[in-house]
């Protein structure tokens, strides 16, 4: 059963603090569409979201993403999502790939793959050790290090 994103979207406005939004909105300027839910928050959102069709959930947000509808925490929770979803490479890859283009700051790169979800056992497991994935965004370049 795939989850609404309009369910998803209505949690997420539940969870949200205006004081973290504040002192969130400092530590990321330009990010204007922030709610203010705390990352442990997110993850679990996004463990109940990859129990069931996470596929479905991810073609939702990525629709809203290039309608510019999807807010910051949807972003998170999309690389959350993938992460905890995704098994092996070859299933993961593409989702991957159309994630990397939403990556628009550091605490989206960071909780996609700075946690491990993309790494030890996720989908990038299967790269082995001391594999350099690189990732572009516009003039950003860097590397997911296995």
């Amino acid at each position: 059963m795939t989850l609404e994103r309009s369910e998803i979207r209505r949690r997420l406005e539940e969870l949200a603090e205006p004081g973290y939004r504040d002192f969130n909105c400092k530590l990321l300027p330009g990010v204007e569409d922030m709610l203010g839910v705390r990352t442990p928050a997110l993850r679990r959102l996004a463990r109940e979201i990859a129990k069931g069709d996470w596929r479905g959930y991810v073609d939702q947000v990525r629709t809203a993403w290039q309608q510019g509808e999807a807010c910051h925490e949807e972003r998170l929770l999309w690389g959350m999502v993938v992460g905890a979803g995704a098994g092996a490479w070859e299933e993961a890859a593409a989702y991957i790939r159309d994630f990397v283009p939403v990556i628009d700051n550091w605490a989206v790169c960071d909780s996609f793959c700075g946690r491990g979800d993309v790494g030890a056992s996720g989908p990038l497991s299967g790269l082995g050790a001391g594999v350099r994935v690189p990732v572009r965004r516009g003039d950003a370049f860097g590397l997911f290090y296995r």
